[in-house]
């Protein structure tokens, strides 16, 4: 055989396999479009959960989002679906909707978030596992023990919540920071972990499911503390990169993410109140002052005064 005939045959082959992927790729669209336009409910279910064992995490959270579209009245249209986690606004929205209509979720829907929530908890490196060898290391510092979800006090008297967090920031921030970028994908791990919290009414389940809540929820409180651009990231903050580099360089003179903004302050409220009842579900011994004032929120500049509020302080 010649160089010429074997080089034609290799780029036959090639051609081959680009024509096959194609077609491939071509027909797994048409087959979702399919299955969004025309697909019951179950057969949604099963495909997404095929899909998220495959690791398709676009096309389970589509279909599994397609359940609950018509639940939330959100009236999103199949590309948005499919492109769920790459809108800020429209993930927003699908959180909040969850949120606001979980009395209203039938046992099908409930399917649905939980299809979701370990799909965008894959595809945005979310998931607990990613996390789980500095998250015990973290845990171990603060005296937790995450196998039973309870807290192993290194003293007898009871510890306070928002002291922890502001003594071992710099620790939490230097591990895993990361982990805390993009708010909106936070938003929803905590909105439907609330969800899957207070619907599971099981001694197994609701303790877990809280447990989860309760980590992406301080994500998200910490990523509105922290983030001063409102980009939803941390990680390109000022304070946030001195820290990863140096833990001990952390410092609460740094200016707070709530301060003047009204918005910010109101979904710290909404995170809050939340985090105050899934640590009820967990039974954790821990003390969470009452929900402070969104006015008291959004005058603390700095750091220090926000912790001293959560704390308890001075309003």
């Amino acid at each position: 055989m010649t160089g010429k005939t074997l080089i034609m045959l290799w780029i036959a082959v090639l051609a081959g396999l680009f024509l096959s992927s194609c077609a491939f790729n071509l027909f797994g669209s048409f087959e979702l479009q399919n299955l969004l336009n025309s697909g019951t409910t179950d057969q949604k279910l099963a495909a997404a959960a095929g899909a998220l064992s495959g690791k398709d995490y676009d096309k389970a959270i589509a279909l599994a989002g397609s359940v609950l579209n018509g639940l939330l009245d959100l009236g999103l249209s199949n590309e948005q679906l499919m492109k769920l986690l790459d809108s800020t606004s429209t993930l927003y929205e699908f959180a909040e909707a969850l949120y606001e209509k979980r009395d209203e979720l039938n046992d099908q829907a409930i399917e649905a978030v939980k299809i979701i929530l370990e799909a965008a908890a894959g595809k945005s490196g979310k998931t607990i596992t990613d996390v789980i060898s500095d998250l015990e290391n973290i845990a171990e510092e603060l005296g937790l023990d995450l196998s039973q979800f309870m807290p192993k006090t290194k003293n007898d008297s009871e510890p306070d919540f928002w002291q922890i967090i502001e003594t071992n920031a710099g620790t939490i921030v230097s591990k895993i920071s990361k982990f805390f970028d993009e708010a909106h994908v936070l938003k929803l791990l905590t909105s439907g972990y609330y969800v899957l919290a207070t619907a599971t009414q099981t001694a197994d389940s609701s303790p877990m499911y809280a447990a989860f809540c309760a980590w992406y929820d301080l994500g998200y409180m910490l990523n509105l503390i922290f983030d001063i651009n409102n980009d939803g990231k941390i990680t390109d903050e000022q304070l946030i990169k001195n820290t990863i580099a140096n833990s001990a360089s952390f410092t609460t003179d740094a200016t707070s993410g709530l301060y003047n903004d009204e918005r910010a302050c109101d979904e710290f409220v909404w995170a809050y109140e939340i985090m105050s009842e899934v640590i009820g579900i967990i039974g954790v011994d821990l003390t969470l002052p009452d929900v402070p004032a969104t006015s008291a929120l959004c005058n603390a500049e700095k750091l220090s005064d926000l912790f001293d509020i959560l704390a308890g302080g001075e309003e």
